[in-house]
Formats: C-alpha cells, sequence, structure tokens
C-alpha cells in the first residue's frame, strides 16, 4: 500500500499559493497532524488524512491573497485553527492549542474580527427571542468558515446543542447582509432545502425507474440538485437532517468529491455549481465509513458550548413572558432548584431514555407554567406579568369597630357603590341602543381595517369614550393600578369634551389613533418588547390627549401669528405642549386622576412616557425621531433598555397619528376628505390675517394628489418599512400602502374646489381660556 508523503505535497500546494517558507511550514503542519492523530480522543467526526490538510493549505491560499502582509507562520496557525477547532471537543481544543504553541513558540493569533457576518448573526438570533451566546455566535461563524472551505458540511451533535438553529440563522444572516448591497464574495442570498434522508425509501430520495413503463422519475434529491443548476445567482443549500449510515450516504461521495458530480441509477450525471452546498445535521457518525467523513467538513456542537445550557433557555422563557421586571427573582428561585436538580439527576438516578439537560429544564418550565394562575400574580393570557395584590388587613385599634363607626363604614361603601354604578350607566346609556351591533365592531378591534366612523355612529359620537373605557378594560388596567372605574369614566368624559369640533383634530381622530396604536402594540409586534402593564397604559393615555383641546389651527399658525400658545411655549412643540399641559392640570381634580392609585416612582415613570409619546408627534421634530430610531436599528440595538422601550413606542404612536395612508382605501380617503377641510379653512385665515398660507393648505392653488403621494413616500413609506425591521409582523400595513399608491397614480385627485369656504369660527386660545 502505498502512502503519500504529506510534507512534500503540503510544500508543493504552499508554493503554488505564494509561500516563501514553505518547507518549513509544511513539516510543522505535518507535524501537527501527526500530534493529533497520536494525542487527541478518538472521535467518529475526526479526520487528520489527505483531504483535512489539501482544505488547510486551500485556507491557508485564500488568507494569504486577502492578508498578504501578516506573517506567513501566522497565516498558516489561523488556516489550521479555522480547519480543526470546529470540529473538536473542549478538551481537545486545549490540548491542540498546546501542540501549536510547541510547533510554533512565541506566535500568538489574535481574534479574527467577522465584522458585518457577526453583528448580523446576532441580529438575527435577537430577532427570533433567542439569546446571544457568544459561544454559539462562534459556532456560527464557524459553520460559515467552514462552508468557505468544503462544499459538504457535518453539524455533530446531540439534540438541543443548536444545529438547526446555527445553520437557520446564518443563511438569513447571510441574505440579509446580501440583500444590504455587502461586496463580499460569500454574503449571498441562501435558498435552503431541507429533508430528512430516513422519512422516505431510497427510490424516492435518488429516484428509480419505474418498473413497467420503464420511466425514469428523479427523487428528491435529484430535483432539488436540477433546481440549483438553474438558478446559480443565489445559494442553494441542500440540508440533510437526519442520522447518516451506510444505506444512503455512501450515494454521496461522489457529489462530496472535489468533481461535484452527483451520479443517478439512470446512468445520468448532474455537477454541482459552486454555488451549492450540501449539510448534513446529524447526531453522530458511528456508522459512517472513512471515506465520508473525509469529504466533510465537521463542525462539532457540544453541550457544553451554550453555557450551562439551560440559563438561556430561563432568560428566554423569561422574556417571552414579559416577566423582565422579576428576573433577578425568578433567576433565584432557578438557581436553588434547578442546577441542584440537574446534579442529582445525573449523580444519583438512572434514566431508562437519556434525557438531555435542556429538555428537562423546558419540562420543569412548561409544569411550572401551567401552575401559575391570575390569583399568584401572573397572567400568561395577556402575556404580562404584575405583582399579585395583597390583601387588606383590618386594622383594629382598643379592641373591635363600635356600632356607630360600622353604620358609617357601611354607608361609605354604599355610596362608593352608587358612584361606581351610576359611572358604569354613562356607558350603557351611550351603548344602549345598538350594544349588539358596538359589541360586534369590538370584536375586531384588534384589526387594521377597524372603521371608527361607523362606530362613532353608533355610539352617537361618543366613540372616544366607549374605546377608551374598553380597552382599559381589556387590558386590566383599572384592577392593576387602582383607578375607580368612576374616575376613569369621568376622565374619557371629560377629554372627550374637551376635543373641539374640528373637520379632523377631534375626539373620532383621537379614538382612530388609540385603536391603531392598540394594534401596533399587539398586531404589530410591539408588545414583545413591552415589559410592564405600566407602559401599555401610559401608551393607551397619550393617545387619548394628544390632541386634547387642539384648535384646528396648526403649529406654524400658532408662530405666525404670534399666538399666546406660542409665546407661552417658546414656538417649541406649541399644540403638543399645550395637550400635555392641559391634561395634567386637569388630572390635578381627584375626580379625573387617573394616576392616583400609582406609586411616586411609577407615576413619573407613566407622566414622563406619556409627555415623551405626546411631544414625538409634533411633525416639525419628525426627521430627528426616525434618524434616531434608524441609528438604533442600524446599531443592531435589541429594544430592551428602557430608552430604546420609549423610543419605540413614541415611533408607534407617530405612526398611528400618521396611519391614514396605510389603511383601507375608504378609510383613508374619508380621512384626506377630513383633513383636507381643516387644512383649506385654516389656509382661509391666515389669507384673511395676511400671514404666510402654510403648506398644502391654499385651497385654490393646492395639488392634493402630489401632495399626498409625496407624504406617502417621504413620510410614511421610510418609517413604516424601519418600523417592519424591529417588528416584521407590521408587514400586512405595506401592502395598503402599495394600494394607496396605486389608487393616486390612476385617480384623478380630490378637486379642493370642492371645499366650499366655511364661515370662520375658531377657537384662538386666549390666556385666560389656557
Amino acid at each position: 500500500m502505498m502512502i503519500p508523503d504529506y510534507a512534500l505535497i503540503a510544500e508543493i500546494m504552499l508554493y503554488a499559493e505564494g509561500f516563501d517558507t514553505a518547507r518549513s511550514l509544511a513539516q510543522k503542519m505535518v507535524q501537527l497532524f501527526r500530534l493529533s492523530s497520536e494525542q487527541l480522543s478518538k472521535q467518529d467526526h475526526y479526520d487528520f488524512g489527505m483531504r483535512a490538510v489539501k482544505s488547510i493549505l486551500v485556507c491557508a491560499g485564500a488568507l494569504k491573497r486577502d492578508e498578504p502582509n501578516l506573517p506567513e507562520d501566522i497565516l498558516l496557525i489561523r488556516a489550521m485553527k479555522d480547519s480543526n477547532v470546529p470540529k473538536f471537543l473542549k478538551n481537545d481544543v486545549i490540548l491542540f492549542e498546546n501542540m501549536i504553541q510547541d510547533l510554533f513558540p512565541g506566535k500568538v493569533v489574535g481574534a479574527q474580527n467577522m465584522g458585518p457576518l457577526q453583528r448580523a448573526i446576532e441580529l438575527q438570533l435577537t430577532k427570533k427571542k433567542y439569546q446571544v451566546i457568544p459561544s454559539q455566535v462562534t459556532k456560527i461563524l464557524q459553520v460559515q468558515a467552514t462552508m468557505q472551505v468544503r462544499h459538504g458540511v457535518m453539524l455533530v451533535g446531540r439534540p438541543g446543542t443548536g444545529k438547526t438553529v446555527a445553520h437557520k440563522v446564518l443563511a438569513e444572516s447571510l441574505s440579509k447582509l446580501s440583500e444590504a448591497g455587502y461586496e463580499n464574495e460569500y454574503f449571498v442570498k441562501v435558498v435552503p432545502h431541507i429533508l430528512n434522508p430516513k422519512s422516505i425509501r431510497m427510490e424516492e430520495l435518488y429516484g428509480d425507474v419505474h418498473e413497467l413503463t420503464k420511466d425514469w422519475h428523479d427523487g428528491l434529491i435529484a430535483n432539488m440538485a436540477r433546481t440549483a443548476v438553474k438558478d446559480t445567482s443565489q445559494n442553494h443549500w441542500i440540508v440533510f437532517d437526519g442520522p447518516v449510515d451506510s444505506l444512503w450516504i455512501e450515494n454521496m461521495n461522489t457529489v462530496l468529491d472535489d468533481n461535484r458530480m452527483l451520479c443517478l441509477t439512470n446512468g445520468e450525471r448532474i455537477k454541482l455549481p459552486t454555488s451549492v452546498r450540501l449539510c448534513f445535521e446529524v447526531l453522530d457518525l458511528a456508522v459512517a465509513s472513512p471515506a465520508t467523513v473525509s469529504r466533510c467538513g465537521m463542525v462539532y456542537f457540544e453541550e457544553e458550548n451554550v453555557d450551562m445550557v439551560w440559563k438561556p433557555i430561563l432568560k428566554s422563557w423569561i422574556d417571552f413572558k414579559h416577566a423582565r421586571e422579576h428576573t433577578n427573582l425568578i433567576e433565584k428561585f432557578a438557581n436553588k432548584a434547578i442546577e441542584p436538580s440537574l446534579q442529582f439527576i445525573r449523580k444519583e438516578c438512572e434514566e431508562l431514555v437519556p434525557s438531555l439537560d435542556s429538555n428537562l429544564v423546558q419540562s420543569f418550565l412548561a409544569l411550572l407554567e401551567g401552575l401559575f394562575k391570575p390569583d399568584y400574580g401572573v397572567d400568561f393570557e395577556t402575556g404580562l406579568y404584575y405583582p399579585p395584590e395583597k390583601p387588606v388587613e383590618e386594622k383594629e385599634e382598643d379592641g373591635e369597630l363600635g356600632d356607630e363607626e360600622l353604620e358609617q363604614e357601611a354607608e361609605i361603601d354604599e355610596d362608593e357603590e352608587e358612584e361606581e354604578q351610576e359611572a358604569k350607566k354613562t356607558i350603557q346609556d351611550v351603548v344602549k341602543y345598538d350594544q349588539q351591533r358596538i359589541s360586534a365592531m369590538f370584536d375586531r378591534i384588534d384589526e387594521w381595517n377597524f372603521d371608527v366612523f361607523t362606530l362613532n355612529e353608533l355610539c352617537h359620537g361618543h366613540s372616544l369614550l366607549v374605546t377608551g373605557y374598553t380597552l382599559f378594560v381589556k387590558y386590566d388596567l383599572l384592577a392593576k393600578y387602582n383607578v375607580p372605574e368612576k374616575v376613569m369614566i369621568e376622565f374619557l368624559k371629560e377629554i372627550e369634551y374637551g376635543y373641539h369640533d374640528n373637520p379632523y383634530h377631534n375626539s373620532l381622530h383621537a379614538c382612530d389613533v388609540m385603536q391603531v396604536l392598540h394594534v401596533i402594540i399587539n398586531r404589530g409586534g410591539l408588545r414583545g418588547f413591552i415589559k410592564s402593564h405600566s407602559e401599555v397604559f401610559g401608551a393607551l393615555v397619550a393617545a387619548i390627549i394628544h390632541d386634547f383641546d387642539h384648535p384646528g389651527l396648526n403649529n406654524p399658525f400658532q408662530i405666525n401669528s404670534s399666538s399666546y400658545l406660542a409665546l407661552l411655549y417658546n414656538d417649541r412643540s406649541v399644540l403638543e405642549n399645550h395637550h400635555v399641559a392641559h391634561t395634567f392640570d386637569l388630572m390635578r381634580q381627584k375626580k379625573y386622576n387617573i394616576l392616583a392609585g400609582m406609586d411616586d416612582d411609577l407615576r413619573k415613570s407613566v407622566r414622563e412616557l406619556i409627555i415623551g409619546m405626546v411631544l414625538a408627534t409634533d411633525m416639525n421634530n419628525h426627521a430627528k425621531y426616525v434618524a434616531k430610531f434608524k441609528m438604533r436599528l442600524d446599531n443592531d440595538a435589541d429594544f430592551s433598555s428602557d430608552d430604546d422601550l420609549r423610543l419605540a413606542l413614541q415611533i408607534g404612536i407617530k405612526m398611528a397619528d400618521v396611519s391614514n395612508p396605510t389603511r383601507p382605501l375608504f378609510i383613508y380617503l374619508r380621512w384626506t376628505e377630513k383633513i383636507l377641510e381643516e387644512f383649506f379653512a385654516q389656509g382661509d385665515m391666515e389669507k384673511k390675517m395676511n400671514i404666510p398660507v402654510s403648506p398644502l393648505m391654499d385651497r385654490k392653488h393646492s395639488k392634493v394628489k402630489e401632495g399626498q403621494m409625496a407624504f406617502i413616500k417621504y413620510v410614511i413609506l421610510p418609517m413604516f418599512e424601519l418600523w417592519k425591521q424591529l417588528c416584521p409582523r407590521m408587514g400586512f400595513s405595506m401592502e395598503y400602502i402599495k394600494l394607496n399608491q396605486r389608487y393616486w397614480e390612476t385617480h384623478e385627485a380630490i378637486d379642493p374646489r370642492d371645499f366650499k369656504e366655511q364661515p370662520i369660527d375658531v377657537a384662538m386660545p386666549t390666556k385666560e381660556m389656557a
């Protein structure tokens, strides 16, 4: 039997790759392989043969071309690490590193900067609600490095170690980088084809000839290969997710060779292009032949690689259940319960069916979740966690209460109950005539095409009152923050009454913005980032009051006319400051103070949230908020911090405030007519006052069609596309935007002359009114 001279072959190939010190480097590399085969543990997926040597030499040549100024021994060390470390067990990695230090004394190879790929991987993990664990990110990068030198890659490891996540996240990350326009030969869109080879017969896998008709029928692999051959503009990954055995894997040897030839039993040969990769997700390679093992690059996923295994699972469970406020408490309990239990099971127990720590922890959390009930402070139906209310302890002073004191308390309780019933009667009076139809309307309150115009007619103009009360009850906010129903209803009544009878900026618009924000929080995906009910409370209040006491004349009018409000707020977000200040001035009265039941810290936090969200609706600052939001997305922020969450809520209310072009056409056009009516009324007043007419408000020269198309293109689309990056579930709104754009492109615009001049009777705020 002939044994190849590894040192000579390596020397020739290194010279061919441009290495000047090829002879000494080849000898050291061969020595390292000899020591590795002798001293490292014996594993089925280890291979130190000629194909392994060649993969290192190819990798070293690529590094030489990329970084020609680096020392050649450093390049070879990096190539040997990139090609071998991914397949080693943890203990073997330490021994391998020591061997390299002995052969290359004093040589230190720094960590390689993976740049945009690593950031893209971390972003995809975050979006998929996984924990970003450094060891797992490293494994995914190792899969990519192995695919660069081998077109066949095997991901070896027990279930639950992250093999599936690794190849899926890597494929999506490369696709995202390709879409972003990064110029790199490896950043190409990936199309995965996944199958379980053991779930079907061999004939269905490779193809066969029909016994009677003698017709050839392609199998799954042949079909996937033909698809990949036809489309070389993007990479195709054929992923075999199932055990490897000699019945089917040996037929893949010709494909795994350098000639990439798929040989079918009908005599046909299909040569796969370089854009195709074969990926095998397996438990082990106990029955695979050495010929198969040597043809593939190996990446071993060890259970210890996921950093104590169960802690990331616990952290994801906490995040998914939105219990981040109590992370420390839950983790403290878990450390006492989970780790000792796992140690006891591994040391003292015998299992009929072997289990993984990750399986046991997931089952434990599922049982724990089943025991949680809203009575104990956890409401998994709404997905939010809140502290259980403590029962009120009866205080006794100097013995039991006397008869007179008991009678006084009973009278007080009866008075409070009567007031609550009277407040509820307000809602009942509004809905009593069309209660069935209103109830049917609210069954669709989570829908993007919710029609507030119809609801307002059914509620006889009290849509803000009824919808606000319904949503606060739906989220159970009254009970959680000790808001008496009477106070909530009186607050909503006063706010609704405080909205002027403007064509657009009225209580119906506030109701619409609140309902749309509710959809963005739930169906749109924002709820996945919200930490507690207090943020939902503040967001709904901000939507309710965001145009409170709006005079129907915008900020430029206030500034140009030197109105009292403009002087009061120094021309800075004039109306927005007024809406907030007027609301909190109202809440100084006890009967309207819906924040009275909160402690000081929570009240301050909710107040800041409301102020920030309402001020964000100032269109003069639109570009600033969108730019800040884009910067956080570009920096791969996970929006888990308080500042990022508040920014997301601010963008959310901005989207709700200008959402008309993203809604069904019949809703969009109706709102368009109303805002044009208000705009033109302001333009008429500006002309009579001899002050500059605001843009889009001159009824004689306004171009409605062009204005709406520009508003969609430069305001709506950029903001909603950014939001889709944070919450992909919001993508449904983009379809409505496209349809509405098409409407303006194919239809004549609304004629401004249809809006006749209205008598100017607008309430101008004075110092006394403010």
